[in-house]
């Protein structure tokens, strides 16, 4: 399959499982070959539950002049804005499928934008970004798996990523403590690697952060070529045990195989 690019929605994307996105390869290291098939091969098993990724869509959405999301009324809502109850029920029943906020939701989705877009950095990347959203799709040579990415947007010699967070001053270090938990520097490499399939070169990963609690502060900020470097001999390592399952056709995993030994928390021997 030569590298290209295709102009898809984002169920349309995600649907796409013969070719294995970053997400998927996350799966398959965190949770083992067993869920990955389930998951993505026999379709036997559905994605998490995306609730609390509706603010973080939310923002996306509407940095990129998308559709919003419905706004749930006051009235379908308990008096302290909670969801439950029969009114709260019809209405999730009329909207099923369909992204939603809160009122208060709305009103923290707008404060995080507006942060965004007063952070002369983040704004200007935003302005220059003509590529927003694109799916790239492309073999990989070692694996010989199909990949695929679809970057946030994309700058000339930058790979926009936009995040969010609970962190209330995201600080390089802080940031990168998480992201380093969650696999961003993994992520970052992948990403790197499907636009070098297009422009021919790699590009920086550079991710614009926003606090999901006040006051809303916006970090910009990328991973050093150590972190990146790292991430993709993990993502190397992933893709090549990952094209041994599909190959073979076995996608059990160790849990079965033998009498494992369990291990406390590295700080379980500092406790009385």
């Amino acid at each position: 399959m030569t590298a290209r690019i295709e102009y898809l929605s984002n169920v349309d994307y995600h649907g796409r499982v013969e070719a294995v996105s970053n997400s998927m390869s996350e799966c398959y290291r965190v949770d083992g070959p067993a869920v990955y098939h389930a998951r993505y091969v026999s379709r036997t098993l559905s994605g998490e539950s995306a609730d609390h990724f509706r603010i973080g869509n939310a923002v996306h959405a509407k940095i990129a002049g998308e559709e919003p999301p419905s706004i749930v009324p006051e009235e379908a809502l308990t008096r302290d804005g909670k969801k439950f109850g029969k009114k709260w029920a019809e209405w999730r029943a009329e909207h099923s499928g369909e992204d939603y906020l809160t009122p208060a939701e709305a009103r923290e989705t707008d404060a995080m934008v507006e942060s965004i877009l007063a952070n002369p950095t983040a704004a200007r990347l935003l302005n220059l970004a003509k590529h927003r959203e694109q799916s790239i799709f492309w073999d990989d040579k070692d694996s010989q798996l199909a990949r695929k990415c679809r970057p946030d947007a994309l700058v000339p010699g930058l790979i926009i990523d936009l995040k969010t967070t609970r962190i209330r001053y995201p600080t390089p270090k802080k940031f990168g403590r998480i992201g380093y938990e969650w696999g961003y520097h993994r992520q970052g490499a992948f990403y790197q690697d499907g636009v070098k399939q297009i422009m021919g070169e790699e590009w920086q990963p550079v991710y614009i952060v926003v606090s999901k609690l006040p006051p809303y502060c916006t970090l910009v900020s990328g991973w050093d070529e150590n972190a990146l470097d790292l991430g993709r001999s993990q993502v190397h390592l992933s893709l090549t045990r990952l094209a041994r399952h599909y190959s073979a056709g076995d996608w059990s995993d160790e849990l079965g195989t033998t009498i494992s030994t369990l291990e406390l928390p590295h700080w379980a021997w500092k406790e009385d």
